[in-house]
């Protein structure tokens, strides 16, 4: 007897399903702890009360958790060697350089930049990035697309 095919009308033929699950719950592991208010972190491994560590012994959650960049950093080596793509969304929210989540307003700082003459091209506005544990900047264009020339106008008469 052959096996019973699945029907293709519940969408599960997703191939490697299992490690987008993977990587899918390394990044809400690594949101929820960086996210996570008045987290802290020992720097020593041996301390287990926090309530007795003082504040230089301890990390807040501005600058992200030392777990949250490991778990950041196994979504990446996961995603390379089973050579998946990360989806640009998922990308965006990760620094390059030291594998934090990048969270506008708490690790991170966002600003809109025109370094056109005047700032009066719209196109050229892009989205700066600024990681606040290494200070990397991305960039990410957020203005109009620009096809190139001038605009024309549709509704012109020409009786001429």
């Amino acid at each position: 007897m052959a096996k019973a095919q699945a029907s293709k009308k519940d969408g599960s033929n997703v191939p490697q399903k299992h490690l987008y699950s993977r990587l899918s719950f390394l990044h809400q592991a690594a949101t929820l702890l960086t996210t996570a208010e008045g987290y802290s972190v020992p720097a020593q491994s041996g301390q287990s009360d926090l309530s007795n560590a003082s504040p230089k012994e301890t990390r807040t959650a501005s600058q992200g958790s030392p777990e949250s960049t490991r778990l950041l950093g196994h979504l990446r080596g996961v995603s390379r060697k089973s050579q998946i793509r990360i989806a640009p969304e998922l990308k965006h929210t990760v620094c390059k350089r030291c594998d934090c989540l990048l969270i506008p307003g708490r690790t991170s700082t966002e600003t809109i930049r025109n370094d056109s003459r005047n700032k009066n091209k719209p196109w050229a506005d892009v989205l700066e990035v600024r990681c606040n544990r290494c200070g990397t900047i991305k960039r990410f264009p957020v203005g109009e697309i620009h096809q190139g020339g001038p605009p024309t106008d549709v509704n012109k008469d020409e009786d001429n």
